[in-house]
């Protein structure tokens, strides 16, 4: 975020390639009969009937575009050219402030207590923890 706050596109769009082709696999999964069918499968089971067909026909849209880019956009009905910055600026609400009302009421906090743990509060814990030794799925005792 803070290399798009400096304007500083061209590092994000070329972190972008790069992360683009190092995920990318070796070959077009799109010709993978199998992997066609999973996909679409998917999002015509999540109701993503238009995506599913985008898909499944390549009629993706989608590239990157700059803040600068002029792009047509509808606006209440009619079509206008704008940038990409003042079109995204255009579908966020403006900045203001909470009532009131809609903040929750502070509470005084609890005291807080010191409390010291030593290693021998751990170890004490630990060997009675049973099947809660993570991915090995060993116990404690071993």
């Amino acid at each position: 975020m803070d290399m798009w706050r400096d304007d500083k596109f061209d590092l994000l769009v070329q972190e972008f390639c790069h992360c683009d082709r190092s995920l990318s696999s070796h070959y077009n999964r799109k010709h993978d009969k199998d992997y066609i069918e999973k996909v679409v499968t998917r999002l015509m089971l999540q109701g993503k009937v238009r995506a599913a067909m985008s898909w499944l026909t390549d009629r993706s849209k989608g590239s990157i575009l700059f803040p600068s880019n002029k792009i047509t956009m509808s606006v209440n009905g009619a079509r206008c050219e704008t940038t990409v910055i003042d079109a995204l600026k255009s579908k966020h609400p403006s900045l203001h402030s909470p009532h009131s009302s809609t903040l929750m009421t502070a509470s005084p906090l609890p005291l807080l207590e010191d409390i010291e743990i030593t290693g021998s509060h751990v170890g004490l814990v630990a060997r009675h923890i049973e099947g809660s030794a993570g991915l090995c799925g060993c116990d404690s005792a071993h």
